[in-house]
């Protein structure tokens, strides 16, 4: 079905996605699970920064990180190839939740 996780870039900052087969496209599991993920990194009093990516021709992900909570925050140029698409190397949309943001 597909895959969801978060890790930690350094000690304040966390990163992390998901994956899902396209047969389950559509279907609101990747917002589901994303939000139990991110809603537990936003939990940890250490995380001040929660980050995320998508390849820039995929506006679902982007739906699906606007609606966990995340917002637009950058265009990482030429960073990674996304395998499940293709090899090529494309710029990523980073999205992000900052906790001074909300606090």
């Amino acid at each position: 079905m597909g895959s969801c996780g978060i890790g930690f870039h350094s000690e304040t900052t966390a990163g992390g996605g998901y994956i899902l087969n396209q047969n389950f496209w559509g279907n609101g599991y990747a917002a589901e699970a994303w939000k139990v993920v991110v809603d537990w990194a936003r939990s940890q009093p250490n995380v001040q920064r929660i980050e995320a990516t998508h390849h820039p021709e995929n506006q679902a992900s982007g739906a699906v990180m606007r609606k966990v909570g995340l917002t637009f925050d950058r265009i990482a140029r030429k960073e990674n190839g996304y395998p499940n698409v293709n090899e090529a190397i494309v710029d990523e949309v980073v999205y992000a939740w900052k906790r001074s943001d909300v606090e």
